[in-house]
Formats: structure tokens, sequence, C-alpha cells
């Protein structure tokens, strides 16, 4: 008999915000908006050189790196690279090159300024026009909601539109959020639309600071979800989002949210890389210059994508990234439909002692990971019990720990011998199992995070009497 009588693990799972965390103005589309391109002469060059210098030396987030960046554009414009360009664009997006060769920031751009979408990236006419950003809702087959959304306006704009599109897909019975042409948004937006899917609590998600003050928050920036929205949540349902490498600074952050909660599968490609807010600065009523001014933290993970993008837990190419979400839901779907028929027959506390225990495993997610869990432990090798941690999800580190806690627990046990099911949902599951060393009889309850791949989020075991009276 094990010497414990519990065993208990938890998986280690302002000025407008300035804060357009940013459009993805990345320079292989960054003049897409623009209507036509413009001539220019050395005195606009020069103007606009010398004022990238001075803005990029004031205000770009890191001030070290600023003065690299600032010395590497005087030292293009001294050895006259600029000098034979006459076409605005082909300027601009040599500028945009130069900026971010050494910074490797994508927040870091020139563009030519040739309408107000320019100026004002979210004016309220353009914004209306373009459905404030959600271009898509639908209900695909199997039930399964599809919402796209390009780009994320302030909250106030953005709230009506989000709402209605909740109602619309609320009786759905999985979710595909389309993120592949995202290009960024209002941080507020963010923390609004991330709160959509977990319950009605707040929610630390960034903090904003500024290394020119010393790493403090010095603007008082934090990003938290909200107690109530104006349409219902999505809850207990799987949640899928596509990415691809367009997928840009707003758009990552609501990525980086949802799977830093654990709340959705990402299918995809790794994201574009942006985090760092950026403040849009006209020029000469002709140009805009993009400039990073402060830093994110996210408040779960420590860090944030920037330079290294979103990656998701299922690389798929960006083109079939919507199949894959649609045969991941479906099967999902089905197994919910399957594990109710079981949970129908498993007897519950108050059923005669004459009913029959159901002896096989259903296929739900809880299920299926006690099974797998079951094979890992069963096989007394501790590699085989991390690589079964490690495939569900589970952060190296405490997948270390629970492959370790196992170890230990077969060392007592012998291994485990499954004998029948006693209640199940599709994330939990409890088990009757006998263990082999000692003959004894152990009730075990397993519970799963609610989206793929499952990891396990509680085990916990104790003694319990022979299942069969004897």
């Amino acid at each position: 008999m094990i010497n414990k009588s519990s065993y208990n693990r938890i998986a280690i799972v302002f000025f407008f915000w300035i804060l357009l965390i940013g459009l993805s103005l990345n320079l292989a589309n960054a003049q897409t908006i623009a209507s036509t391109d413009k001539t220019i002469d050395a005195a606009t060059r020069t103007a606009l050189l010398e004022e990238a210098i001075r803005l990029v030396k004031e205000h770009y987030v890191f001030p070290e790196m600023a003065e690299k960046v600032a010395a590497d554009i005087q030292t293009r414009m001294q050895n006259k690279e600029y000098d034979s360009i006459t076409s605005a664009i082909q300027f601009t997006d040599k500028l945009t090159k130069d900026l971010r060769s050494i910074s490797k920031d994508k927040h870091l751009y020139v563009r030519l300024m040739t309408n107000n979408r320019a100026a004002n990236p979210f004016a309220p006419e353009l914004a209306r026009m373009g459905n404030y950003g959600l271009s898509k809702a639908e209900i695909l087959p199997n039930n399964i909601g599809y919402l796209k959304i390009n780009e994320f306006p302030p909250p106030d704009m953005v709230a009506p539109a989000l709402a209605a599109a909740m109602k619309f897909l609320s009786n759905t019975d999985a979710l595909i959020i389309d993120l592949r042409d995202h290009r960024g948004g209002a941080v507020p937006t963010v923390a609004m639309t991330v709160s959509y899917f977990i319950p009605e609590k707040r929610v630390q998600l960034l903090t904003i600071s500024s290394p020119r003050n010393k790493g403090t928050n010095s603007h008082g920036n934090e990003s938290w979800t909200l107690e109530k929205v104006d349409g219902p949540r999505y809850l207990d349902r799987p949640v899928y989002l596509l990415t691809s490498s367009r997928t840009f600074s707003g758009g990552e952050e609501f990525a980086y949210d949802m799977q830093a909660l654990k709340r959705a599968t990402l299918i995809g490609e790794t994201t574009g890389g942006g985090a760092n807010p950026v403040r849009l600065f006209p020029v000469k009523d002709m140009f805009l210059i993009g400039v990073s001014i402060l830093q994110v933290k996210h408040s779960i993970t420590g860090t944030n994508w920037e330079g290294v993008g979103v990656k998701p837990e299922i690389e798929t190419p960006v083109e079939q990234a919507l199949q894959k979400a649609q045969e991941l839901a479906s099967k999902q779907i089905q197994e919910k439909k399957n594990s109710t028929q079981v949970t129908a027959q498993t007897p519950s506390p108050s059923s005669s002692s004459s009913s029959s225990p159901v002896t096989k495993l259903p296929e739900t997610p809880a299920g299926k990971a006690f099974s797998d869990f079951l094979k890992a432990f069963n096989s007394g090798d501790l590699a085989v019990m991390k690589h079964f941690h490690t495939e569900r999800g589970t952060p190296e580190k405490a997948a270390n720990e629970n492959a370790q806690q196992d170890f230990d627990f077969y060392q007592q046990s012998g291994g485990l011998t499954f004998h029948s099911v006693t209640e199940s949902t599709d994330y939990s599951i409890t088990i009757f199992v006998q263990s082999k060393k000692s003959g004894g009889w152990l009730k075990m309850r397993v519970s799963v995070d609610k989206s793929s791949p499952y990891p396990i989020a509680d085990l916990a075991i104790q003694p319990a009497s022979n299942p069969d009276g004897k």
C-alpha cells in the first residue's frame, strides 16, 4: 500500500494608449494603402532623414539601440546612399529597411502619407466601412463557429460589433478565430476580446514600461481583462486560432494571451514578432514615421514575443490552417458527443450496488489522457513519463517535476491496473485502480486542461475499498 493518503499535482502549466500595439506595417506591404507615388527633392529627403534621426534618438524605446540606428543612418547619408532617389515610395522603403537593419524592430518604419487612413489608422468612417476589423462571422459544418479578425480598433468603436458577433456565434460547439491577416490595433481592445473567453474576473495581461525611465512603469500602463462584456462569453468549448507570418502586433498579443491562458490552440505559422508599442509621428504632412516607444512584459510568461513571434502548437502551412482547425474541432465535438453517451451509462453514487461498473475508458480528452498516462506510468521508465507530459504541452520544468513524482509513485506501487470508471466528464475522470505491488485499491481523479493537447492539470489519488465489495 502506498504510504501517502493523497497525491496531488498542479501542472504548471493615455494618449489613446498611444499604443497602437502597432499596426502591422511590414516593409513588404508598407505602401499598399498609398494611392500614388510622389516625386521628392533633396531638401525633402534631407528633412525626412534628419527628422527620422531625431525621433529615433529622442523616443526609441532602447536608448543604446537608438544611438546605433541613428549613427547608421547618418553614415548612409554621408555615403550619399539616398541622393539619387526621387520616388517617395522607394525612398521610404529604403529608409524603413535601413532603420530595421540594426534594430530588427518591425515597428520602426517610414511611409508615404497620402490619405486619411495613413494619418489616422482608425478614422471612424473608414473603421466602420471595415466593420471594425471583423470581416467575417459564419457557422461552418458540424456547428463550428468562424470569426475573421483583421485589426483591433479602439474599444468604443468595436465593442457593439464584437458583442453582436459573439452573440451570433454563441451556440456553436467550437470556434475558429482567423488572425492570418491581422495587422494590429489597440491594446485595450485586445484585452476586451480576451475577456470573452475567460470567466468573469480581472486578469492582468501586460505591464507596459519605458527603459528610458530605468524600466519603471512610468505611464502607469497595464492591460487587464474585463469583468463585464457586452456579449455572451464563450467558455468550456474549444477555441482554435489561425496564425501566419503576417499576423502582427496586436493580433500577436491576442494569440499570445490566449496561448498563455491555455484558452486556445494555435494553428498555422509563427507570427511576425512585433511587441513594442509604437507611436506615429507625421512629418511635413507627407510622411509618417513609426517609432517603438515602450516595452511590454506579459504577466504570465514574464517576457513577450518581440523578434521571435508567437509559435503555434500545431505548425501548418497557412493555406491549410483552416482545414486543419475544422478537422480538429469536428473530432473534438464528436468526442464530446461520445462522452455524453458514456457518462449517461456511468453509475452514480446513488445507483444500486448491483449496477455494473463501466470498465472501458471513454473517448474524451480526460479518458484519453488517463489511458496515455497509464501506459507511460506502467513503463516504469522516467524518460517515457517525461515524454508523456511534454507531448501534452506541459512546460519542460513542470514536465520534469511531474515525471519525477510519477516515477517515485511507480516505485511505491509497482504499477497500476485499471478497474473501472466511477465518474466521467469531458475534462475530468475518476477511476478505480489497483496497486500491482501491494494489491491495494486506489481511487484516482484526473483533470485536464480544456484545450488541446489537454495536459494534466490535476491528479489526485487516495486509498479506496475494493470496488467489487470483496
